[in-house]
């Protein structure tokens, strides 16, 4: 697919050049609109089932893309109507989130108690965002977040650093603040033309 090959080799282009990494990630992020728009991408996603199961136990993201050179994927995430993650970081993955359909509801969190280490830890919202398509997010290491689909079916593209599975996430109960580590969403290999 044209748009993921144009994608990847302007982030190559990117993470090859000088700055910090918040430097680099915020200027990758600022490319993935032209993903979220592109129409063979969009008319590909139509196509594509629900990955998120029944919450992050399941949850797999397809693989649309992997960089040999830089290690950062390109990922998506589906969900249907109703689907809701529990608050998680991504360890010390930089993320770039976009939605190419549906509305999601984007939630920031701080820890306030505890951390992401500890058994327990109590989470505090920092902000609460209704987003719509060509909307995206840059999701620092280690910041607690969750995106849920406000109304109807969703479908997210996700750039990251390094591929899941790889590192443990910390997922948070904002009830009972326990804190679990697991290695994020499987990998669902997808073949793109």
């Amino acid at each position: 697919m044209h748009s993921i090959v144009r994608f990847a080799a302007a982030a190559r282009s990117v993470l090859a050049g000088a700055g910090t990494a918040e430097e680099r990630w915020a200027e990758i992020a600022r490319l993935v609109p032209a993903l979220l728009g592109d129409p063979e991408l969009r008319a590909c996603a139509a196509g594509w089932t629900d990955t998120h199961g029944n919450g992050y136990t399941t949850t797999t993201n397809l693989l649309l893309y992997e960089d040999p050179e830089y290690g950062f994927v390109i990922n998506s995430l589906v969900k249907a109507q109703g689907g809701l993650v529990r608050p998680h970081d991504h360890a010390h993955t930089w993320t770039a989130y976009g939605v190419i359909e549906g509305t999601e509801r984007i939630v920031r969190y701080r820890i306030v108690e505890g951390d992401r280490y500890a058994k327990q830890a109590r989470l505090e919202r920092t902000s609460d965002t209704i987003v719509q398509p060509g909307f995206v997010d840059l999701i620092g290491p280690y910041e607690a977040h969750a995106e849920n689909a406000a109304s109807g079916r969703t479908v997210a593209i996700i750039v990251r650093s390094h591929k899941t599975g790889r590192a443990l996430h910390a997922i948070y109960d904002l009830e009972s603040c326990k804190v679990e580590r697991r290695p994020g969403p499987a990998q669902v290999p997808v073949l793109l033309e």
